[in-house]
């Protein structure tokens, strides 16, 4: 077996090193002066004030963000105004055709307009449509025999032989 010059003194610096690391616990010293701190007082929460009012959109069916976040914010933030889709499952639920949701966002950035409502909800928008399913290969119903010698070999065609 044919071992490299350095081998030898490679392994000894390794275990070294380890030990090294080790031995603040060995020796029954604290792993780090920070430990000993008193802990700081509690901070107070931000109140907010003079800042400009927040708008904050959430879709009711959201996995990433639950609705009931969006809600929770809305309570622990005075003066925001909630805008909801309400059985929107998706995520990212802007500038996605939705006019109702676009509408309120562009007039908030353009102006700082916010929508009038002073309830828990400010607004409600609908879903917008699911999309149409994209078919890689034509759907069943359109799909024609091949022809030529093409056929014998095309997979689709020889698993619609098989069906």
């Amino acid at each position: 077996m044919r071992r490299c010059a350095a081998w030898a003194f490679a392994a000894p610096v390794r275990t070294r090193s380890a030990w090294e690391h080790r031995r603040p616990l060995q020796d029954g010293r604290p792993r780090s002066r920070g430990l000993a701190l008193p802990p700081r007082a509690a901070r107070d929460a931000p109140a907010g004030k003079g800042l400009p009012p927040v708008l904050l959109f959430q879709a009711t069916e959201d996995a990433a963000t639950p609705y009931e976040g969006g809600v929770a914010m809305r309570d622990a933030l005075p003066g925001l105004k909630l805008v909801v889709q309400s059985g929107g499952s998706f995520h990212e639920i802007l500038f996605h055709g939705n006019a109702c949701l676009d509408d309120t966002f562009t007039a908030y950035l353009r102006d700082g307009s916010l929508p009038k409502g002073n309830d828990r909800i400010a607004k409600t928008c609908a879903p917008e449509p699911d999309p149409d399913p994209v078919y890689v290969t034509p759907p069943p119903a359109a799909a024609a025999p091949a022809a030529g010698p093409l056929a014998r070999t095309d997979p689709e065609t020889v698993r619609g032989l098989l069906r």
